[in-house]
């Protein structure tokens, strides 16, 4: 069966956790950077970092990007390097245009992120969602997910990351971490 595998090292982690964490109400963008292997058993990226490349404003309907170009040169400077790219997802109520008040965040695609990912080929597309929560909640066990919990300055922020790819149809990547980001978060 063709399962993608996606294994996040110790500064791919770092990049994109500080990108979210530092625009926590504001969607980030960014490229990973490592390496890709081929196998019948299923596509591997192994993100060994992570850049930020714009900060990004997110509607209950569209995203702001500030340029399209600006989005559009790096890419392209940089369109044999990166084996995908990354963003956070900040909640919204798609009814009201309104936050939504949850505890656990939620990694799906949007009908946009679908499109980029097709657009971009056999990209990775990693999906961050980062929420300050008032106790730590119990983790799932899905292999498809990498959460857990980080503490800061008496805050608790609840994270999850999901990895999707695109091979004639969408899919979920298994998702592994460092044992160092899995300390980390757990």
């Amino acid at each position: 069966m063709d399962i993608g595998k996606v294994y996040l090292e110790r500064h791919g982690f770092d990049g994109i956790f500080r990108s979210s964490y530092e625009l926590l109400t504001t969607e980030c963008v960014g490229n990973v950077f490592g390496h890709t292997s081929h196998k019948k058993s299923g596509d591997i990226w192994v993100i060994e970092s992570a850049l930020p490349i714009q900060r990004v404003r997110r509607t209950s309907k569209d995203i702001c990007i500030g340029s399209d170009k600006v989005l559009h040169r790096s890419r392209l400077a940089l369109s044999n390097v990166p084996i995908g790219d990354y963003h956070s997802h900040i909640l919204f109520n798609e009814k009201k245009g309104k936050k939504i008040d949850t505890y656990l965040p939620v990694i799906s695609l949007s009908e946009e992120d679908k499109e980029d990912l097709k657009e971009w080929g056999n990209n990775i597309s990693l999906i961050m969602a980062l929420k300050e929560t008032p106790r730590i909640t119990r983790l799932g066990n899905n292999p498809f997910l990498l959460t857990g919990h980080i503490r800061d300055n008496g805050s608790i922020y609840r994270i999850e990351i999901g990895a999707f790819y695109y091979n004639g149809r969408m899919r979920k990547a298994l998702i592994k971490a460092d044992k160092k980001v899995l300390d980390s978060i757990r």
